[in-house]
């Protein structure tokens, strides 16, 4: 089913994590975030639930977090919100709107790139044009308390992509400059730098079980790597 869903540009796209997986975020440069019911028992049918507002900037990304309470976004702004899901019912949603939990803060560039841990941890992790990471924990109260990590120097160029492990302690990260990172989140430092594209790094994805993962790149390269080695 064809939607014209946003004014302009649409950077991300995810469904819900449940079973169902009946709902989708899209993320816009019109500045929004729009929620959107997808039935398919018969025939795809999408219809709007609601719209999330507070970014000043492009939303270059919006997720799910594992329980799908909570949507995180990341925006040009600087910024990561966090907004309150717990409303089951669509009807409800868009009579109330939601709220925006609270807006993190630490990044003093556009926030590219977010992602949950799996494990249902409350940890965020974001990343930044400037090679910055930092990880938040989502249950805290300001950005003070929530930022438990923060790589200054994570990578030397803008970090456009990042994905946990299936298993919640390590996090990959693909870099402008054609790097890949692996991070161990447990003990906050870097175990592998690896090289194979020769252009930047746009994406990467771990598979279910977590021992292969596969990164994609502007030098038109889809590369599958073996995690054996950093993945006890």
């Amino acid at each position: 089913a064809k939607k014209n869903v946003h004014l302009k540009c649409v950077r991300s796209v995810a469904f819900s994590n449940g079973l169902s997986r009946n709902q989708l975020l899209t993320a816009s440069d019109d500045k929004t975030i729009k929620i959107w019911d997808v039935q398919s028992r018969i025939r795809s049918h999408i219809s709007y639930s609601s719209c999330l507002s507070g970014h000043t900037n492009w939303v270059r990304q919006a997720k799910f977090d594992s329980s799908d309470t909570v949507v995180a976004s990341c925006s040009d702004d600087k910024t990561v919100r966090l907004w309150d899901y717990k409303v089951q019912s669509s009807k409800d949603r868009r009579s109330a709107g939601l709220s925006c939990l609270r807006t993190l803060k630490g990044h003093d560039s556009a926030v590219l790139c977010i992602d949950f841990q799996p494990t249902g941890s409350h940890a965020l992790a974001s990343a930044d044009a400037s090679g910055i990471i930092n990880i938040y924990d989502t249950r805290a109260s300001d950005t003070k308390s929530a930022l438990v990590q923060h790589y200054s120097s994570a990578h030397s160029d803008r970090i456009n992509t990042i994905c946990f492990h299936p298993g919640g302690n390590y996090l990959l990260s693909g870099c402008g400059d054609g790097s890949l990172r692996v991070w161990d989140v447990r003990e906050g430092r870097l175990l592998y730098s690896l090289m194979g594209h020769e252009d930047s790094v746009t994406s990467c994805s771990f598979n279910s079980t977590g021992d292969h993962f596969v990164t994609g790149g502007n030098d038109g390269l889809v590369l599958c790597w073996r995690s054996g080695a950093f993945v006890q």
